[in-house]
């Protein structure tokens, strides 16, 4: 959600007779609004697919990075392959949010079910767990490093990613 903003400050400086109203929710919900003809146009993330009603392209892609306490075996050892964490417990947004969805196929894609011991909605309560070493966290890269850029808890890696000291 840190790329919206900027475009919509952009659309707007070179289209200010142009006004919208923006609304926020998951996609099934808007799938629904375009279905009904609420709403016109949507960013949602998954690109929805092989829906008969909309119509959809990819924007965009997004790198993702891991989540870890310092003290991590892992930390700090350069890029790992998603198939090297099968055996982690992993902390997730709630299964009713699309970052799950696309975290889940990519371990299916990686030849695994994750282990997810806990599923969440906020981000503070996340990184307190990861940072507690309850599990580790794949998240898409704006998101960490935007909120945890200072954060001593993050592994050498991510610190570096971010360019904090």
């Amino acid at each position: 959600m840190h790329t919206l903003p900027i475009v919509l400050q952009k659309f707007h400086s070179i289209h200010p007779g142009i006004d919208f109203q923006l609304h926020q929710g998951t996609v099934p919900y808007l799938i629904k609004l375009i279905s009904q003809g609420s709403i016109d146009l949507a960013f949602a993330s998954p690109v929805p697919k092989h829906h008969e009603r909309i119509r959809s392209s990819i924007l965009y892609t997004e790198r993702m990075v891991l989540l870890m306490p310092k003290r991590h075996k892992k930390a700090g050892k350069g890029p790992i392959a998603l198939s090297q964490l099968k055996n982690e417990r992993f902390i997730t947004f709630r299964s009713k949010l699309s970052l799950q969805e696309l975290f889940r196929d990519a371990c299916r894609q990686a030849g695994f079910a994750p282990n997810i011991v806990f599923e969440g909605e906020d981000m503070d309560t996340i990184k307190s767990l990861v940072s507690s070493d309850f599990g580790i966290a794949l998240m898409p890269e704006t998101l960490p490093l935007t909120i945890y850029r200072k954060r001593s808890w993050l592994s050498r890696s991510a610190r570096r990613k971010s360019h904090a000291p």
